[in-house]
């Protein structure tokens, strides 16, 4: 195989958004049966659309004292409701077909991050020793450690490596020092973290998508 496409997870692959409201749902079911509440998704997704402290608000208006450990075992640990749109799916099949290698770098927990790929579905694509996650390597991005694991490991003379993220300030730093081709995926109004363009180039990809597909025009 002599290319390499390396994906980021988060507002990528798919949109963390939907990760935030599948961990709001699990935690309105979990709460509203312990404490015979209501309406708590749509106090925290109003908490943080305003973007308050949506635990600390529900625990103002119930009356409650559920711990910020508690409210986060829930959140990191439930089995997310996510999927991988029909875009996505689109270009990891296409890329497959062609016989590229692919990899996740991702950074954040182990449990977390495994959890959605693995409801993404993304074994069928994407070999699990390739779903790099930070807390698993001990390293987060910008570090190089995490790139040099796909290039080491799929090193020939003939090789060319592609990292597909959407993070201004830590995905691409490191694959523009590896020469690698750097691609941002555009927020589309939806990312939790938003786009920084007027950084230094460093820090700026190579190409920039409107659509995850128009990564099959350069791959």
């Amino acid at each position: 195989m002599n290319k390499v496409v390396v994906f980021d997870l988060d507002d990528t692959l798919y949109k963390e958004i939907d990760f935030l409201r599948s961990a709001y749902h699990e935690l309105s079911i979990v709460l509203e049966s312990k404490y015979a509440l209501s309406n708590v998704y749509s106090l925290l997704w109003e908490s943080y659309s305003q973007g308050l402290n949506a635990f600390n608000e529900l625990n103002k208006s119930y009356g409650i004292d559920i711990s910020l450990n508690d409210f986060l075992s829930i959140y990191r640990l439930h089995i997310p409701k996510i999927a991988l749109s029909i875009d996505t799916r689109k270009v990891l099949e296409a890329l497959v077909q062609k016989e590229v290698c692919l990899g996740v770098l991702t950074d954040g927990r182990a449990i977390t991050q495994s959890q959605k790929m693995k409801s993404l579905g993304l074994d069928e694509y994407i070999p699990m020793e390739n779903w790099i996650i930070s807390e698993n390597i001990g390293f987060e991005k910008p570090s190089l450690k995490g790139y040099l694991y796909f290039q080491e490991k799929y090193f020939s003379d003939s090789s060319s490596y592609y990292y597909v993220g959407d993070n201004t300030d830590k995905d691409f730093k490191a694959p523009n020092k590896l020469k690698w081709e750097s691609f941002c995926l555009l927020d589309n109004g939806s990312n939790i973290h938003k786009q920084n363009f007027s950084q230094s180039k460093e820090m700026l990809p190579t190409h920039i998508l409107n659509n995850i597909v128009d990564l099959l025009k350069y791959i």
